[in-house]
C-alpha cells in the first residue's frame, strides 16, 4: 500500500504567500519493504533543480518555538521574492532530514542551485538569515 503525504512548497511575494501542495509517494507502508522506495528525496532534489534559490525550513508541528519563528521567516522571505520558502516536517520525511543530517528543530539549509549555501541551527536570527541571503545574492549575482 503507498502512502501519499503532503509537502507544501510557497513561493513568496512582496505582497503574499503562493503555496503549492504536491503529493508525495512514501512507497510501500509495509514495514518489511520500508525505506526502499526513496520517491520523497526524488521529489526534493527535484524541487532544488527546479527553484535557483530555495530556503528550506525543517521542523515538525509540536515545537514550540518552530511555530514562533516560521512565520516571521516567512514575513522576512517578503523582500526576497526570488528565494522560494520549502517546509519539511522531519516526522513526516525522517528520509530528508537524514540525508540532509537535520538533528535539531529548527533548521534553516539555504540550496543555491540546488546545493548547500547555509545552514542555521536551533540558536539563530532573523538578522543571522538576512546576512547570509544578502551576501549569496551579492557574491552570485554580482560577479
Amino acid at each position: 500500500m503507498n502512502i501519499l503525504r503532503p509537502i507544501v512548497i510557497y513561493t513568496v511575494t512582496r505582497n503574499s504567500f503562493q503555496g503549492l501542495v504536491f503529493n508525495i509517494n512514501l512507497g510501500d507502508s509495509d514495514p518489511a519493504t520500508a525505506g526502499q522506495n526513496e520517491g520523497s528525496m526524488i521529489d526534493f532534489h527535484a524541487e532544488l533543480k527546479n527553484h535557483e534559490i530555495i530556503l528550506a525550513y525543517f521542523s515538525y508541528p509540536e515545537c514550540s518555538v518552530c511555530k514562533v519563528l516560521k512565520p516571521k521567516v516567512q514575513e522576512f522571505l517578503r523582500d526576497y521574492p526570488g528565494v522560494t520558502f520549502l517546509y519539511v516536517d522531519i516526522h513526516q520525511y525522517p528520509e530528508i532530514s537524514g540525508q540532509l543530517l537535520v538533528f535539531a528543530v529548527p533548521t534553516i539549509i539555504i540550496f543555491y542551485q540546488g546545493k548547500e549555501a547555509a545552514r542555521f541551527s536551533r540558536h539563530f536570527s532573523i538578522q543571522d538569515l538576512e546576512t547570509a541571503l544578502n551576501r549569496l545574492l551579492t557574491t552570485n549575482f554580482n560577479s
